[in-house]
């Protein structure tokens, strides 16, 4: 470990030990608490999770500073913030869905609650309080298979490294079903196509209750898409003087293509083949594939890596639901009340 790495963990051991009662936060406390919220928090937050919290924290400090501006809430400080000021702040998200909502407020209590202020857990015991809370009945997002074609089709006419990345990585998500950033993170010997087999790297819960783990390549399907990708890969590399360990490089850098880069070519892909969808929907599509060709509950947990079978029980359910709804549209078409031609035949 270097000079400057131990000097930036002794600094974050300070953070670590700080009173934070005590310390002085300035003009804008939220936003300064966040670094001691981090360090504090250090040992038990693994993988994307830490900057994927300051990320949101550093949202939430604008969200709270234009609210004082307004004079709207008493405080910015996570110390002193009180239910008045959490109820404008819930206004403010009000717009979100409810499972975004939700994961606002966990974030948030979190960090109040390394500041030793119980606002929001004092706001859920209060049963007149209706805090947001999902429900187990999202519906599942599932690419259909005709779209699914015509998505391939569309991005084999897409040209440039980035159009090669998003081909290699629907390959890859619609074979494995790896959620996004288990791909983007993944390095290029986490990819085996002799075993047919995927290396998940950094798999959600790395650390707390998942641990890194060989996954199968589900579908024979992608082999060839996925072999083409590295063909495409190695004569990129090749033509940049930026060597890469990972699967999916910036070209130029030759660290991970970012999540940003992966959206906008899916912004494009959407535009051209006139088919809606989201980087993580190719999950679910192949899960609801599995479920609709009969799999066994087993093999949809064990492709999906679900830690508890109660998760997969859930998604099989909503699956299923969806059947049901489409077997109802068939019934609704093919029996309709009226007889048409006979009620054409009384006017």
């Amino acid at each position: 470990m270097g000079e400057v790495s131990i000097r930036k963990k002794k600094t974050e051991s300070d953070l670590r030990k700080a009173d934070l009662s005590k310390v002085k936060l300035g003009r804008y406390p939220f936003r300064a608490g966040i670094k001691y919220y981090l360090a504090k928090r250090e040992p038990f937050l693994n993988g994307d999770t830490p900057a994927e919290q300051e990320r949101k924290l550093r949202q939430f400090a604008t969200m709270f500073e234009e609210l004082i501006e307004k004079n709207m809430i008493s405080t910015t400080d996570p110390r002193h913030l009180k239910e008045s000021d959490i109820e404008e702040f819930l206004i403010l998200i009000k717009d979100n869905s409810v499972s975004t909502q939700d994961s606002y407020v966990r974030v948030l209590n979190a960090y109040l609650l390394v500041f030793k202020n119980r606002v929001i857990l004092n706001m859920r015991e209060d049963r007149q309080n209706k805090l947001p809370r999902p429900t187990n009945n999202k519906p599942i997002h599932s690419i259909p298979l005709a779209d699914i074609e015509k998505l391939f089709d569309t991005a084999d006419t897409m040209i440039g490294p980035g159009a090669t990345m998003l081909r290699g990585y629907i390959a890859l998500a619609l074979g494995t079903g790896a959620r996004p950033k288990e791909i983007m993170s993944a390095e290029l010997k986490d990819l085996d196509l002799k075993n047919r087999k995927f290396f998940v790297r950094n798999p959600k819960g790395n650390g707390s209750w998942a641990d890194p783990q060989w996954t199968p390549i589900i579908q024979n399907e992608m082999i060839p898409y996925l072999e083409r990708f590295l063909k495409e890969r190695e004569s990129l590399v090749k033509g940049s003087r930026a060597e890469s360990k990972y699967l999916f490089p910036n070209i130029g850098t030759g660290i991970p293509y970012s999540g940003n880069g992966f959206r906008r070519q899916k912004a494009n892909l959407c535009k051209k083949s006139g088919v809606n969808f989201m980087l993580k929907d190719f999950r679910s599509t192949l899960a609801t594939y599995l479920v609709n060709s009969g799999a066994p509950i087993q093999i949809v947990a064990y492709v999906l890596r679900h830690s508890q079978t109660r998760t997969t029980e859930l998604f099989y359910a909503a699956a299923n639901k969806e059947n049901l709804m489409k077997g109802i549209e068939d019934i609704s078409n093919s029996c309709p009340i009226f007889n048409r031609e006979k009620t054409s035949d009384r006017q």
